[in-house]
């Protein structure tokens, strides 16, 4: 089997904007779908863009760059074809080389006849769920909110503060006396916090048991390291009753090793953010 051609559909997505202490997402965006190609009629698909960026910023990098690197290559050898595509990271955005990544395994999953769940060796049949905010205007409506989400039935909360620490440790304050001791509470900073800022918010909510460790974003100044690599293990030492630690993790799963963030006890959860950079191949162990 061979890959014949690769090509990038746009589609116009409309949709409400979505307010964080961040920016906007959502309202007008160009989305894109991934074909990839085969000479046995077999075609790979994945989503290019999101709600925050679209595709016409992706869709060019891929066809010019990506493209002339698959064609000819067996699609089922998406190990050899990711440690090549990554080589192109400078010219090319990682969440076109994810793309192309989803559409490999697409195209493995329909030649096996098996979802890609049990390609990679399933582990459960289901998940928990979350409800999750939007940027909302005091922390007494937070707590309202999570008082709603808790009445209907569900049992974990993820707040997306305003990003400024101060004030997100009151709205943590405030959703713990609303919802009490028995909802799972969630912070997600959006990227907001340097490194001091990650720790404190993360010591001042741990009493009150966040589950979920607060993001940072930028570099460490101390060693100059990139996210998440020192700040993750940090964070989760600073939070020590977290649960879980979300950051962007480009590239693959070796850098994750080479800085120890699985210590015992340090992690019981790694979320890959699939969602927005799309890979597959990265974070497999």
């Amino acid at each position: 089997m061979k890959i014949t051609d690769v090509s990038v559909t746009m589609f116009n997505w409309k949709s409400e904007a979505w307010r964080t202490g961040t920016g906007a997402f959502g309202g007008h965006r160009l989305l894109g779908v991934v074909t990839v190609h085969t000479d046995e009629g077999v075609e790979g698909h994945a989503f290019l863009g999101s709600s925050r960026q679209g595709a016409d910023a992706y869709a060019g990098p891929l066809i010019e760059f990506v493209k002339p690197a698959l064609v000819g290559a067996n699609p089922l050898d998406s190990g050899a074809i990711w440690q090549r595509l990554w080589k192109m990271n400078r010219s090319v955005s990682t969440n076109a080389i994810g793309a192309v990544d989803v559409a490999l395994w697409d195209i493995a999953g329909k030649v096996a006849g098996l979802p890609i769940h049990r390609l990679l060796g399933t582990c459960r049949d289901r998940v928990p769920a979350y409800a999750s905010s939007g940027l909302l205007p005091t922390p007494e409506a937070y707590g309202e909110e999570a008082q709603h989400f808790q009445s209907l039935g569900w049992t974990a909360y993820k707040i997306h503060p305003r990003g400024v620490p101060r004030d997100d440790i009151k709205i943590c304050q405030a959703v713990r006396r609303a919802v009490g001791d028995d909802m799972v509470l969630m912070l997600d900073s959006m990227w907001t916090y340097g490194y001091e800022d990650a720790v404190r918010v993360g010591r001042a909510i741990e009493a009150g048991r966040a589950d979920h460790s607060p993001h940072r974003h930028g570099r460490d100044r101390a060693d100059g390291l990139p996210v998440p690599l020192r700040g993750l293990a940090d964070r989760a030492s600073a939070a020590r009753s977290a649960r879980s630690c979300a950051g962007h993790v480009g590239g693959s799963a070796e850098f994750i090793d080479e800085y120890e963030l699985f210590q015992p006890r340090l992690q019981q959860l790694l979320q890959p953010m699939l969602a927005l950079l799309l890979h597959i191949r990265p974070v497999l162990f």
